[in-house]
Order: C-alpha cells, then sequence, then structure tokens
C-alpha cells in the first residue's frame, strides 16, 4: 500500500545520527524508492499542508547526491502574508 510519498526533506544535517554506523535511515528510505533532502531551512512550511516542494538538483555523471535548489510553493498564500503587512 502506497501512501504518495515521494521523498523525505529534514532541517538537520542528516536523516541519521552523525555519530551513528551504516546509515540505516539512508539505507531504508534510499532502499524505498524515497528521496532524501537535508539541511532544508523549514521554520515557514511547519505544520502546512498546502505547499509543493520542488528540489531541483546540479547534474554530476556518475554521483549518488548532489546540492539542490530547494524551492516551496505555498498554494493556499494568504494575502496578507504575501504583501508582508
Amino acid at each position: 500500500m502506497s501512501c504518495g510519498l515521494k521523498g523525505v526533506g529534514t532541517d538537520a544535517i542528516s536523516v541519521d545520527p552523525l555519530s551513528g554506523v551504516g546509515y540505516p535511515a539512508h539505507k531504508v528510505l534510499l532502499g524505498g524508492g524515497l528521496v532524501i533532502v537535508e539541511n532544508l531551512c523549514l521554520k515557514k512550511v511547519v505544520g502546512r499542508k498546502d505547499v509543493m516542494f520542488f528540489a531541483l538538483p546540479l547534474k554530476y555523471a556518475g554521483a549518488d547526491g548532489a546540492p539542490v535548489r530547494a524551492i516551496a510553493e505555498f498554494r493556499d498564500f494568504p494575502e496578507k502574508e504575501m504583501t508582508g503587512e
């Protein structure tokens, strides 16, 4: 059964503890076909369900990871917040 999840994003440096061994969370998530995006700034998206997220990676031949341009589009953004009032 699928829940439609495509990946996992975190504002931490890694989904695994830095002192850990073997990267178990990486193995489980990547083994399940999910994308991992780390080091995000999530302050403004916490608790929101109206966000479309884009992660645009740099293209490196043969790489298993790359820096991304992370973009969050708010689908139902209140007019007051948009103007900064």
